[in-house]
This record gives structure tokens, C-alpha cells and sequence, in this order.
């Protein structure tokens, strides 16, 4: 287990201002994890048997940087001048009043802080205090089943009081390379048989789809998901076919700079819904708005997209322009997979090389000093002139401006 310098004086410093306000400092989670088995992990989670944001406070004052405080939990995140963050919680339990509910907390230690989470391997801590550094605290058996490769709850009641574990389940057994141990593969179907999921948050929901849906093999995930719990909670007539499949490798095979992939892919879930169908998605489990015209665009605009661009003969990047500039990158990239064509991506390429982004040297203040009043002619000359610059190659802003003139002078 080896940590890295910088992060090593840095947790010893939030050690020593955990201690000079009566205070005990553990890092916890993940990061323990990701160190045992020699996997990179920058995250810094520490719990701390005190008052998490005073710590934060004081760590701040001592260090400069910004923190924010999160009451109802008892946590905190800073952010250090360097860009580093730490988050901070007060070491808590939980107590759910029913289940698929949001749990009510109560400040407690960090032994009762690692039962509350959900899986062993997520479940140890090191103290970090200056007479014992690097001690492992492991009261369930973490360890050992990071050795043997398994995903195991802490206690039977898990995926009852919280069925988001079952989709994190599914996460982190797919991105380590684990299996699921069968008793707990046995409780994750009990409480799919109790429709938990369904009884859950959508948000909660939504945000654990999301944290999928971003890593390195989604579609391998939403198979497993499929095959453990099915996709009936996202929507009754989800499922995760071959043809959803090799959607989802395709699109991991693209260049998706500048766009959301996640979103990618759940355009590629989502396929198999009609427009209504996906449009429930997105509102039933409260998508961002800008997100959500995304997904349904797709929907809108793919089939007649894929139309136009397969069309035989040359199309002007000016065409081009006017029916993909008003499309998202995330749409466009989607139907480069969608379309299947050589014709289809070779045009969304040059339209993405070729068009998207271009701008005139000229404004419309330059239209003002030729004497026209600003309003509704000014875009109709604009545009025209960035459609001629586009097929006609102009260089520079004199074409431009000539080129202006003479929409002025035929009435445009």
C-alpha cells in the first residue's frame, strides 16, 4: 500500500488541525479501497469522530482554499488553492424509517460510520492520527474479500434500506473485475422480487444510473443490471437487447470529445421507447432540462437527419449548416451509430469540421454603418453571408462585407 507524497503530508495536516480541535481523523471508503489494491484514486474521504466542519474551517484558515457545509449529513468539502479536494464527514449512523427511504442520521463513531455503508470492500478505514498512521480498520472482512474478488453486504437488511446498493453493486463488481457473492446476489433478488427499486427515489435513482452510465464499460453493466434486476424501474418496457448492445460498443469506439457520453448512452437505452415512452423517462426521473431536449431530440430529429444526409449528390455545407448547427453534439454523434452509413458520418464529420463553430469577421455593426436599423433583416443578412462564406470560401472580412452589400442591395 503506497501513498502518493503530496497526498500523504496532506492527510497528516488534516490529522494535526483534526487533533488541535479535539478531534480523530480517518480516511474511509473508496480511497482505502483503491489503495489496497494499488488502483490511482486522488478522492480524499475522511471521516472524523468530532466536528467535521469546524475542521473544514480551520483547515481553510490554515491552508487557504473555500469549503462548503452540508448541515442535515455533517459534512463538508474543501477546496485548497491548489485545487485539491477533501471531503470531511462527521462520523455518523443511520437510521431508516422505512424502506427506500432517506435515512435519518445521527452523529456516532467511526465503527458505526463504516457499518452504515454498503459493501465490505467500502467499508475499512486507516487512521491517519500521528501515533498510529496507517492503521487498517476492517470490522467486516474487507480485506479478505478484496483478495478473494467479491462484492458482500454488511448486513442483510442492505438492499432493503437503500436498493440504489443493487445498481452500485452492479458498478463496482463490472469496474473491478469482482463477482457478487451469492447470498448477496440472493438478497439484490429478494429485493427485486419486493420491488424496492421501483419504490425508490427517481432522483436517487437517476444518479446512480448516471455514475454507470460514465464508466469505462456501460453497457456491460446495463447487461448485468438487466440480468440481476431488470430495467423495469427505469420503464416496464425497457430492455437491454443485442441490437441496445452493439449501440453502446459502437459509441464507445467514437471520439466523443466536447460531448457528454453518458448522455450518448442513454440515448442508445432509450432506444427502443417511442417519443412518449422516453419522454416519460425523462420527466419521471427529473433529467435536467437542457437533458432532457436532448434525449427527445434524438427521437425528433434522427430518422429525418439520417434522411438528408444519405441523400445522393453534393449538399452544400451551407445546408449542412442550417439543419445540424441546431443539433446537439451528443444527437449528432448518436446518429453517426444510428445511421450506419459511410455517407452519414463522412457528412457529420465535415459538418463538424468543416462548419460547426465557423463565425463572420463582421457584425452587425458593421451592417449599422452602412446605414441599416438594427432588427430581424440584421440576422437574415448575417446568415446569408455566413452561408455564402461557407460555399464560397471567403477569406477574409473584405468578401464578406462586399458579399453583404449585395444582400442590402437586392432588398434581403
Amino acid at each position: 500500500m503506497k501513498i502518493a507524497k503530496k497526498v500523504l503530508n496532506l492527510l497528516k495536516e488534516v490529522e494535526a488541525v483534526a487533533r488541535e480541535n479535539g478531534a480523530a481523523a480517518y480516511l474511509v471508503g473508496g480511497p482505502v479501497r483503491d489503495l489496497l489494491l494499488n488502483r490511482g484514486n486522488l478522492d480524499l474521504d475522511v471521516v472524523i469522530e468530532g466536528d467535521a466542519a469546524q475542521i473544514a474551517k480551520s483547515l481553510v484558515d490554515k491552508k487557504g482554499g473555500t469549503f462548503v457545509v452540508h448541515k442535515r449529513f455533517g459534512t463538508a468539502t474543501v477546496t485548497l488553492k491548489n485545487g485539491i479536494k477533501i471531503d470531511l464527514a462527521t462520523a455518523r449512523k443511520e437510521y431508516y424509517g422505512r424502506p427506500a427511504a432517506l435515512p435519518t442520521v445521527e452523529f456516532s463513531t467511526v465503527i458505526e460510520d463504516l457499518y452504515r455503508r454498503d459493501f465490505t470492500i467500502n467499508a475499512m478505514a486507516i487512521d491517519i492520527s500521528k501515533k498510529q498512521f496507517g492503521r487498517l480498520l476492517d470490522f467486516f472482512g474487507g480485506e479478505k474479500d478484496l483478495a478473494g474478488k467479491k462484492i458482500r453486504v454488511i448486513h442483510d437488511q442492505s438492499f432493503i434500506d437503500d436498493p440504489t446498493r443493487i445498481l452500485r453493486a452492479v458498478r463496482f463488481e463490472q469496474r473491478l473485475g469482482f463477482k457478487i457473492e451469492d447470498h448477496t446476489e440472493g438478497l439484490i433478488k429478494a429485493s427485486v422480487k419486493r420491488r424496492m427499486l421501483e419504490a425508490t427515489g427517481k432522483e436517487r435513482l437517476r444518479d446512480e444510473l448516471i455514475l454507470m452510465l460514465k464508466e469505462n464499460e456501460p453497457g456491460r453493466m446495463i447487461k448485468r443490471l438487466q440480468a440481476l434486476a431488470g430495467l423495469g424501474f427505469i420503464h416496464p418496457k425497457l430492455r437491454f437487447t443485442k441490437k441496445s448492445e452493439v449501440f453502446f460498443n459502437e459509441i464507445k469506439k467514437m471520439e466523443t470529445k466536447g460531448s457528454e457520453p453518458w448522455l450518448i448512452y442513454l440515448t442508445a437505452l432509450l432506444d427502443g421507447l417511442s417519443l412518449k415512452e422516453a419522454a416519460d423517462v425523462a420527466r419521471q426521473f427529473v433529467f435536467k432540462k437542457n437533458e432532457q431536449e436532448r434525449l427527445l431530440e434524438f427521437k425528433k430529429e434522427s430518422a429525418g437527419i439520417i434522411k438528408l444526409l444519405k441523400t445522393k449528390g453534393k449538399i452544400p455545407l451551407s445546408r449542412l449548416r442550417r439543419h445540424l448547427e441546431p443539433i446537439s453534439l451528443e444527437t449528432l454523434l448518436a446518429i453517426m451509430v444510428k445511421g450506419r452509413s459511410r455517407l452519414v458520418n463522412k457528412r457529420i464529420s465535415i459538418f463538424l469540421s468543416e462548419c460547426k463553430g465557423v463565425a463572420l469577421k463582421m457584425s452587425g455593426e458593421d451592417l449599422k454603418k452602412m446605414g441599416l436599423p438594427a432588427g430581424p433583416r440584421f440576422k437574415r443578412i448575417l446568415d446569408a453571408v455566413l452561408d455564402a462564406k461557407l460555399d464560397k470560401g471567403f477569406k477574409n472580412k473584405a468578401q464578406e462585407m462586399k458579399f453583404a452589400r449585395r444582400c442590402v442591395k437586392n432588398g434581403l
